[in-house]
């Protein structure tokens, strides 16, 4: 939290003294994810069997969200047998928000005071990606095709811009 300064002109104080600023800054790694093979070729009747990784780099040359994954990085497994892929092996994209508060109280009288409040969420309007998709027999493999939901929202967090007042007493 950052406080404004006080000032000994009073009217300077009165309109630029005790201002609060609260910056809160969110920023994660990319997860971990596996590919599957999205067919049973151990012959186990187990899912989620990992292809065999025949690139060193199964990122595409140029990382988009049309484009996170190569197929021609993966192939299947010979029938009967497991794949090569590692476990958790690759990173999906990265998380990034900034949210900002600012606020002031103005004092009334004795313990009565009014505060402002200005809360914006968001506030880049950046989308965080989610990891891609990452069935090998999937039409949209390596696409990423939808973004990080945030706690308690239906999708991902839009620019949210919020004011209040509270009367203290």
């Amino acid at each position: 939290m950052i406080q404004s300064p006080k000032f000994s002109s009073r009217l300077v104080e009165a309109v630029a003294g005790n201002w609060q600023v609260a910056p809160i800054l969110g920023w994660r790694s990319g997860s971990y994810f596996s590919v599957a093979t999205g067919v049973d070729n151990a012959l186990n009747n187990v899912g989620g069997q990992r292809p065999n990784q025949i690139a060193a780099n199964p990122y595409c040359a140029t990382i988009s969200v049309n484009c996170w994954l190569t197929a021609s990085a993966f192939a299947a497994p010979a029938t009967g047998t497991f794949g090569s892929s590692g476990s958790d092996s690759l990173l999906g994209p990265g998380y990034f928000q900034v949210d900002l508060s600012l606020s002031r109280r103005f004092i009334l009288y004795e313990n009565h005071t009014l505060e402002f409040r200005a809360d914006a969420f968001n506030v880049e309007n950046r989308v965080n990606l989610s990891i891609p998709v990452s069935a090998l027999n999937s039409a949209n493999f390596g696409h990423i095709t939808s973004d990080i939901t945030a706690p308690g929202s239906a999708s991902g967090d839009p620019r949210i811009m919020q004011l209040s007042l509270k009367y203290l007493f």
